[in-house]
């Protein structure tokens, strides 16, 4: 059985991360996921235009961002994320994790999907997968 209590991780802890997400519920559980594990939770926006404006300022390390929100949607806020900053971790929450949605999350450089409904122990494992892959790649690139 998983356990949906939170725990910290060695690998995520004094990490950054800012929240994207329309519903305030979904930004607060992902809140005291993040916090549990470790993150500093810099920032949080409830639209995906807050959601880049906040990226810029803050240069977070993770950036978890929901599909369906107002303004700009998390596929486009992802889009003009990776003009600015090409080293922050995206990961997609999402409770429509389509065929379609998967790809273009991946063509503009997603790092990562959180499928909805969630619990610690799948958004921890998908962070750290997620962490480690780009470190890889970061290193690969060196």
């Amino acid at each position: 059985m998983q356990t949906t209590r939170p725990t910290s991780s060695a690998l995520l802890r004094d990490r950054t991360a800012l929240i994207a997400d329309d519903d305030d519920i979904t930004r607060e559980l992902l809140r005291g996921i993040l916090r549990a594990a470790g993150v500093n939770v810099v920032s949080d926006a409830a639209n995906g235009k807050a959601a880049v404006e906040q990226c810029r300022k803050s240069s977070p390390d993770f950036v978890c961002l929901d599909i369906e929100m107002p303004e700009l949607n998390g596929l486009e806020a992802l889009e003009q994320i990776r003009e600015f900053d090409q080293h922050a971790i995206v990961l997609i929450v999402t409770a429509t994790a389509t065929a379609s949605n998967v790809r273009t999350a991946m063509e503009r450089r997603a790092n990562g999907i959180i499928a909805k409904p969630f619990n610690s122990a799948k958004v921890i494992a998908e962070m750290e997968r997620a962490y480690t892959r780009a470190r890889g790649a970061t290193a690969g690139a060196a």
